[in-house]
């Protein structure tokens, strides 16, 4: 059975997003989407900035959130875990 957390960036949100999509992890990125944003770190972390100046107070001190699934080993395989996160994805923040 699936977990899903969601994890707070309050510092160095470029740094934080590299460690998500290590490439070591991550099949050499062919397992990272993202949604709404860059998959580029630094790109990506600007992206988040704007947004923030934009729509937000800016007085907030989450910089970003990281939406973390975890599954069983086999339960699924890399590529329908993505699949799925990305639904998740699209459910949570309502983007269709």
């Amino acid at each position: 059975m699936a977990t899903t957390s969601v994890h707070s960036i309050y510092v160095t949100q470029a740094k934080a997003l590299e460690y998500i999509i290590n490439p070591k992890k991550t099949k050499d990125g062919l397992l990272v989407d993202s949604f709404a944003c860059s998959s580029d770190p630094k790109l990506a972390a600007q992206m988040f900035e704007a947004v923030r100046n934009r729509i937000g107070t800016g007085r907030g001190t989450i910089l970003a959130q990281h939406i973390h699934q975890s599954f069983a080993p086999g339960e699924v395989t890399p590529e329908e875990a993505l699949q799925i996160g990305l639904e998740l994805c699209q459910r949570l923040l309502r983007k269709h």
